[in-house]
């Protein structure tokens, strides 16, 4: 059976920055704890007090080695530079055996030209095509023989360069 101080924990957890505001202490107990409680009733599926919540609050600690907090931070302060694209036009192609051809058609025109942004991805029944809006027809003409999904104009797209040790947070 499941108790006050596990159900706290699990949502602790499942709120990085509420456990860090507790571990600073800047949080109301009583507060916290008259917040939580139909939570947690509803999770043990019977009536608990706010008082128990407190205690449970007060008693929680984070465990030994999550110091994700302190590696989350370093790594906001490594981020490189924002880079903010607008103008860019989405397309979404039904996968065939001949999309590849389009595409590899694209890819050529694209590392000529450097400027443009441009991404790809491609997912079992369709894939998906992210350009420069200056490059709608480029696209249109390259992929004419292909099942157009969708297409949008006038997207925004943010670029954020990470760090090297990136995966490790």
């Amino acid at each position: 059976m499941k108790t006050v101080a596990q159900s706290v924990e699990q949502i602790l957890r499942a709120q990085p920055f509420l456990e860090e505001a507790l571990q600073r202490s800047i949080i109301n107990f009583s507060a916290l704890a008259e917040e939580l409680q139909p939570e947690i009733a509803a999770m043990l599926k019977k009536p608990v007090k706010t008082g128990a919540i407190m205690m449970a609050l007060r008693r929680y600690h984070s465990p030994v080695g999550v110091s994700n907090n302190q590696k989350l931070k370093q790594a906001f302060k490594n981020l490189g530079d924002i880079t903010v694209r607008s103008n860019i036009s989405a397309f979404t192609f039904k996968n065939t055996n001949t999309l590849v051809n389009c595409h590899g058609k694209l890819l050529s025109y694209v590392s000529a030209n450097t400027h443009l942004f441009y991404a790809f991805t491609r997912g079992i029944l369709e894939s998906n095509i992210m350009i420069s809006g200056s490059e709608t027809e480029k696209v249109n003409s390259f992929f004419e023989a292909e099942h157009l999904l969708m297409q949008r104009e006038a997207l925004a797209a943010i670029s954020v360069q990470l760090p090297q040790d990136n995966f490790k947070v």
